[in-house]
C-alpha cells in the first residue's frame, strides 16, 4: 500500500472525525487544539502533513532507477537556489515515495539516519515543510522558510 494513503486510513480510524474537526482551524490552532486533544507529537506531525496533503492528495511515486539518482547524488548544485523559487511548486502539497536511502556522515561515512523514503511537502505560511519516515518509524521534520535573502 502507498505510505500517504496508508496512514490517511491509520490516523482516521485512530482519531474519527479528527480531520473534520481541523480543517477550518490555521496552522497553529490545528497544532494546539490537537495537543488539549492529548494528541502524541508522533501523531501530531502525522496529521498535520495529512491534512495539507488531503487538500490535492497528489503522489509522486518515483521508480528504483529515478529514487536512485535522487538519493545518491553527492556534488554539492552549480550555484543556489533561491528560497523564494520553492514557493512555485507544482502542488501547494504532496506525497513522496522514493526507494530507501540513508545520510551519511561526511567525515566517517557512518549512517546518521535511514529513511524508507516515504515523505510529505507542502507549502504554510511562507515555509516548506517536509516530513520524512525513518526506518524507525520516527518521523523527521524539516522547514524552509521564504525570504529574499535566502538561498538553498
Amino acid at each position: 500500500m502507498i505510505y500517504a494513503i496508508d496512514l490517511n486510513r491509520r490516523m482516521e480510524k485512530k482519531y474519527p472525525q479528527i480531520f473534520d474537526k481541523l480543517a477550518n482551524m490555521s496552522t497553529d490552532e490545528r497544532a494546539f487544539s490537537l495537543m488539549l486533544l492529548n494528541v502524541p507529537d508522533e501523531n501530531r506531525i502525522k496529521i498535520l502533513a495529512l491534512l495539507a496533503w488531503r487538500k490535492n492528495k497528489i503522489i509522486f511515486n518515483f521508480d528504483d532507477e529515478v529514487s536512485n539518482e535522487i538519493t545518491t547524488m553527492t556534488h554539492a548544485p552549480d550555484k543556489n537556489l533561491p528560497s523564494s523559487e520553492l514557493q512555485h511548486l507544482p502542488y501547494p502539497s504532496f506525497a513522496v515515495k522514493t526507494v530507501p536511502f540513508s545520510v551519511l556522515d561526511p567525515q566517517t561515512d557512518k549512517v546518521k539516519a535511514a529513511f524508507t523514503g516515504n515523505a510529505f511537502v507542502w507549502l504554510d505560511n511562507g515555509t516548506l515543510n517536509t516530513t520524512w519516515e525513518k526506518a524507525d518509524g520516527s518521523l523527521q521534520s524539516a522547514l524552509i522558510e521564504f525570504g529574499n535573502d535566502k538561498t538553498i
